[in-house]
């Protein structure tokens, strides 16, 4: 614990260390009648030069040539620890995945979003007793240290202030030319700090959950409701958009209507694009304090099949098993999307899943991640049962949650089984390449359930079926091609873009593939 003296006299502001350097750590005091001080704790000159000397030792960089472009994050030059211990241990001692649906659901409930206007009208020891973890030039988001400022929280709205969460990284290609005289693996790993979504945009997005699933619940209380997307996978980028679902047993139509009529009585929420006639109906709303923007789709778990939820778990539990996984999701679905090679909606070019199908089914391939159906152990040896559909319902929430038939493994007892692996990033993103540019899409399919690949039939050579074949084809979910959109011609462009990358990598030259190529798909 160490003291530092603020602006104004005899005022003294304690400085609480924190050993994570991600997490913005903002201790309110009151420092006099008119004025409250703040302190950011990482931005103190001692960090800054620890800070420095790691980043010397691994890149040889000066100290001039280092610029933050975050205001949020403290610049660190990653070869991350916790990357590196997590791809060491494979993950172990991760919580499950609806353990840590539980955890962010219960921690988003704590904080609050309140303009500095506001704290600077409170007294001396309520002030005390708020802690902030993100800050904007008018906003911070804050929670409670004891009853007392749980008290005043409670009294609160749960956004008086706007934040704005739905804007990526800027700049990426100026950004990464500062380490242009760096190894091509250490600028991978700063592209992949500056992607990735931090503490505060996980606490963000659960609390816009909790607010669109609290306005529905007080008129419709028996709405299942659940989260899962790239908000809980850990392979979201910093303005991801956030998925959310509701489980209905009724007609989907009957229940579109009832939830957008709700949706728009929200004083927070603005209402987009909607298609109710679609497969599965989506609203898309964007939550105005933070910008984020939701889908919301309504699905029937019961004449479907399908569960989200299922897909999330998955996605996740790999996730934790290496972290590497995630860093080369987020780096491929944005070089993807420069190249014109990643939209949304009805198009021919691939989706965020497929990228992300894509990744996995190489990590497979490498040993890296198991095959989709290693994750379950079933009751019967031998015996390929569907997971049930149940709804998990508590006092805080209500989640679209399978029952444990099948049950997941746990995450330590999985870790057990896959091989060592210490390559570079940049070695894994040439081996993606070289993979994927020798892959014939035309006569095989993916399967990420088994691990492998299986040739395509005549059946499955239909011009409905699509030049791409990725089945999302768990046992516990329901067997569709999340890639029948993409067209033979994009599959030659695609590899086109891959050996361009694949130069990239060897020339040390990351930002020339990082541009915007204005492609037409």
């Amino acid at each position: 614990m160490a003291a530092t003296r603020c602006n104004g006299p005899g005022t003294f502001c304690k400085l609480l260390s924190r050993k994570s350097s991600f997490i913005q750590t903002l201790l309110y005091r009151y420092a006099s009648t008119d004025s409250l001080k703040m302190v950011k704790l990482q931005s103190d000159k001692l960090e800054e030069r620890r800070t420095q000397i790691k980043v010397n030792k691994r890149t040889n960089i000066k100290p001039n040539n280092v610029k933050s472009t975050d205001s949020e994050d403290i610049h660190v030059y990653r070869k991350d620890r916790k990357m590196e211990n997590r791809k060491k241990n494979n993950g172990q001692h991760a919580p499950s995945f609806w353990k840590m649906i539980e955890r962010r659901l219960v921690e988003a409930k704590t904080h609050y979003v309140i303009t500095k206007t506001n704290l600077q009208k409170l007294d001396a020891g309520t002030l005390k007793s708020l802690e902030g973890i993100h800050i904007t030039k008018q906003t911070v988001i804050v929670r409670s240290l004891n009853e007392e400022g749980h008290r005043w929280l409670a009294q609160q709205k749960r956004f008086t202030g706007n934040l704005d969460f739905a804007t990526g990284p800027q700049n990426v290609v100026a950004y990464l030319k500062q380490f242009r005289d760096v190894s091509v693996n250490n600028q991978l790993l700063q592209f992949n700090y500056i992607l990735r979504q931090n503490k505060s945009h996980q606490i963000a997005y659960f609390m816009v959950y909790n607010e669109i699933q609290d306005v529905l619940m007080k008129s419709l209380p028996k709405l299942s409701v659940g989260i899962h997307g790239s908000a809980v996978t850990n392979l979201g980028c910093k303005g991801s958009d956030l998925d959310i679902v509701i489980n209905v047993s009724t007609n989907k139509r009957k229940m579109f209507d009832q939830v957008k009529t709700k949706l728009e009585e929200a004083e927070s929420l603005n209402i987009g694009f909607c298609a109710p006639h679609a497969r599965v109906p989506i609203i898309n709303v964007q939550h105005c304090p933070t910008k984020i923007s939701c889908d919301i789709s309504i699905e029937s778990f019961a004449q479907s099949n399908s569960n989200p939820m299922v897909n999330a778990e998955v996605l996740y539990t790999m996730s934790v098993l290496d972290d590497r996984f995630c860093s080369l999701v987020r780096i491929i679905k944005y070089w993807a999307s420069c190249r014109g090679l990643c939209k949304a909606g009805a198009n021919p070019s691939p989706h965020g899943i497929t990228w992300t199908l894509l990744t996995l089914f190489y990590f497979q391939q490498k040993g890296i991640l198991p095959a989709a159906r290693r994750l379950y152990c079933y009751q019967t040896a031998g015996a390929q049962k569907t997971r049930t559909r149940a709804v998990l319902s508590s006092e805080n929430n209500a989640l679209c949650q399978p029952l444990d038939t099948p049950t997941m493994r746990s995450i330590d007892d999985i870790s057990k089984d896959l091989k060592k692996n210490d390559e570079l990033l940049v070695d894994l993103l040439k081996g993606f390449c070289d993979y994927y540019l020798a892959f014939d899409f035309s006569k095989r399919k993916i399967s990420i359930y088994d691990g492998v690949y299986y040739q395509r039939t005549l059946r499955h050579l239909r011009v409905s079926d699509g030049a791409m074949e990725i089945p999302l084809e768990y046992k516990e979910c329901y067997n569709t091609n999340v890639s029948k959109n993409v067209t033979s011609g994009v599959i030659n462009v695609m590899k086109k873009e891959l050996t361009n990358l694949h130069k990239a990598l060897n020339n040390n030259n990351l930002g020339s593939v990082l541009k915007e190529s204005g492609r037409q798909l």
